[in-house]
């Protein structure tokens, strides 16, 4: 329990030994009454404080001590020496009782051997907790880690689905799009048939009414008995082709031939002239 100004009911960490006499009034913040690790922040005069302190002071922000104001939180200045001479305090691990100091506490218990520590596969659900020396025999038994060691060849997998499970999402949602259009466009499809439908018996109609009597049977399907003949079309006359008199095919006229620039002009005929009278 750390020794304050305040009283002897105020608890502080404890790992770390209480400083005595003149050296605990010097390093304790006078807003919390403890000697705290971490940043110390100062004012212009040389009183320092914690930042944990300074942090929750209110606007106007003031020197606790001097009631001097200072700037803001973004620019407080700290106090180097006063956070060095904290780290030089006397502490000792918390679980196997080591003396040491308060800068070098945290880095001991890191590793301490006596140091309580949780399965490997505790975010799976195993809640073991023991000793270091312990560890390694509970993890081969252990179904959460065993699960944990089988799945870690997959994890390649696993970052490759990822992108797929994406890019699944957003087919689903375009899916999703298509059919409210597909919705729309149903009714539309059913006004095209029914139309399309009507288009094509009055067309059939107008076929019936239209058909020529020149076959034997209509577009309907009756036959033309009942049809007189002058209603039927005039056959088509087949032409009939020219024979000389030996019989061969009429001989057809020359086409003239383009001229040119290799062959003769013609000559040109010169109009007589008349003689005077």
């Amino acid at each position: 329990r750390a020794v304050s100004r305040g009283g002897a009911n105020r608890q502080g960490c404890p790992r770390h030994k209480a400083p005595s006499g003149m050296a605990a009034q010097r390093l304790e913040c006078p807003v919390c009454l403890e000697v705290q690790d971490g940043q110390q922040h100062q004012c212009r005069e040389g009183h320092v404080f914690c930042a944990s302190c300074d942090s929750s002071l209110r606007a106007p922000r003031r020197c606790p001590e001097c009631r001097m104001a200072l700037g803001p939180l973004s620019q407080a200045i700290r106090s180097r020496s006063h956070e060095e001479r904290i780290a030089a305090l006397p502490a000792a691990c918390s679980h196997c009782g080591l003396a040491t100091t308060r800068g070098e506490v945290a880095a001991h218990e890191q590793d301490c051997p006596q140091r309580p520590r949780a399965c490997s596969a505790a975010e799976a659900g195993c809640a073991w907790s023991g000793l270091l020396a312990d560890k390694a025999a509970h993890e081969a038994t252990c179904p959460f880690a065993v699960c944990q060691r089988m799945m870690a060849p997959l994890a390649p997998l696993q970052a490759q689905v990822a992108p797929l499970q994406t890019e699944v999402v957003e087919l689903r949602a375009e899916n999703e799009r298509l059919q409210a259009v597909q919705a729309q466009v149903a009714p539309l499809r059913a006004q095209v048939a029914a139309s399309w439908h009507r288009c094509r018996l009055s067309w059939q109609r107008r076929a019936r009414r239209t058909h020529s009597c020149g076959r034997r049977t209509h577009s309907c399907g009756r036959r033309t008995r009942s049809c007189s003949p002058r209603s039927r079309p005039p056959r088509r006359r087949r032409r009939q082709r020219r024979r000389t008199a030996w019989g061969g095919p009429p001989s057809r006229r020359r086409q003239q031939r383009p001229r040119t620039g290799l062959q003769k002009p013609l000559p040109t005929r010169r109009p007589r002239r008349r003689p005077a009278l």
